[in-house]
């Protein structure tokens, strides 16, 4: 993901339904290019079944999301 400007990011992952199931970033980061990987495990570390979630990644007051495909 790219941050254009500084500021406090969030970068989390969703399942269909709109609930969070894994924080993966949550930090003060400067302008640039950032690479995140997701092990496939909620935020209790429980392996999560293949299928569609999306990621947003939040910074300041802007927000980007988009859809993922889990497989396994």
């Amino acid at each position: 993901y790219a941050i254009p400007e500084y500021g406090q990011v969030q970068v989390v992952v969703y399942d269909l339904l709109g609930r969070m199931v894994r924080e993966l970033v949550k930090q003060e980061q400067g302008k640039g290019q950032y690479e995140v990987e997701w092990n496939g495990c909620n935020q209790n570390g429980t392996p999560v079944s293949s299928g569609i979630y999306f990621y947003r990644v939040q910074w300041n007051n802007r927000a980007h999301s988009d859809k993922l495909i889990m497989l396994k």
